[in-house]
């Protein structure tokens, strides 16, 4: 199992990364570079991710859309491997999907446990930012605090040019399909979340 150190900051930047070069069900060369980055000062959660890609396809711009269609980069996580998991699926509008459920057909909306995501496009490259509530999650889980966390980084772009699906955990699966706990890797905080 691959695993992650969450350092205790409320900078993700300055992290390390967790590379997703493992690309799947795809053969057209098309794996843009992109890394995720997470810290957390217990209290809040830090996502960042980043990507190399000119012109990421960003179509959709209402919360709750389809926006894996888009050029996405994705979060999926569980506290201390409960199997029901959260999502987060950003465009780089900053548009988001998420939910919560233990398989991909029991999703239920998760938006309030995000900040509004931020989606930014810069000369060759664009990152995605969201802020996760230790409060709300620990609440929602009905735990007093998380040791660790289960879970993977994506990178998708179901209708783009290249159709592509990047990921830092393999998915194993014959088709594409992200929604695979049981693949999740480990991402470990420096200090348990209570």
């Amino acid at each position: 199992m691959k695993e992650y150190h969450i350092p205790f900051s409320s900078e993700p930047g300055k992290s390390a990364p967790a590379v997703l070069d493992i690309f799947r069900w795809e053969d057209n060369g098309y794996q843009p570079e992109t890394e995720a980055r997470l810290s957390c000062d217990g209290e809040r959660l830090y996502l960042l991710m980043t990507c190399r890609e000119k012109n990421p396809l960003a179509r959709f711009t209402a919360d709750g859309s389809p926006v894996c269609r888009d050029s996405c980069m994705e979060f999926f996580f569980a506290p201390d491997g409960d199997c029901r998991y959260c999502n987060i699926e950003i465009n780089a509008n900053g548009c988001c999907l998420t939910g919560i459920g233990a398989s991909r057909y029991d999703r239920v909306c998760a938006d309030f446990l995000f900040s509004h995501p931020v989606g930014e496009v810069h000369g060759g490259f664009w990152c995605v930012k969201a802020v996760i509530s230790m409060e709300k999650l620990k609440k929602l889980y009905g735990t007093e605090s998380i040791g660790f966390f289960t879970g993977n980084f994506y990178k998708c772009g179901d209708e783009t040019e290249f159709p592509h699906y990047g990921m830092w955990s393999e998915a194993v699966s014959d088709t594409p399909d992200f929604h695979r706990p049981e693949c999740f890797g480990r991402l470990i905080p420096d200090r348990p979340i209570r």
